[in-house]
C-alpha cells in the first residue's frame, strides 16, 4: 500500500560566505509542481546564488510519527 506524499521546497545559499539556514518556499502535492516553484522562487536571486531542493515525504509518517502498516 503506498501512501501520500508531500514535496516540500527549500532554498540554500549556494556560497559557504552566505549561507545560512534554508529558506522555506512551500509544500506541494507533486514533484511537478515542488520543482516549478523551487524555480520560481530562485528568479528572486541574482543568478548562480541559490540553488532549490526537494524533499519528499511519506504524509503519513507526518501525522502519526511512525511508518504507515501495510494491508494485507
Amino acid at each position: 500500500m503506498s501512501g501520500t506524499n508531500v514535496y516540500v521546497v527549500q532554498l540554500h545559499a549556494m556560497s559557504l560566505t552566505t549561507a545560512g539556514p534554508p529558506r522555506f518556499v512551500g509544500v506541494y502535492s507533486t514533484k511537478e509542481l515542488a520543482d516549478a516553484a523551487g524555480e520560481a522562487a530562485l528568479e528572486m536571486y541574482e543568478p548562480n546564488r541559490m540553488s532549490h531542493s526537494v524533499i519528499i515525504a511519506p504524509l503519513d509518517d507526518w501525522v502519526h510519527h511512525q511508518a504507515p502498516k501495510d494491508v494485507a
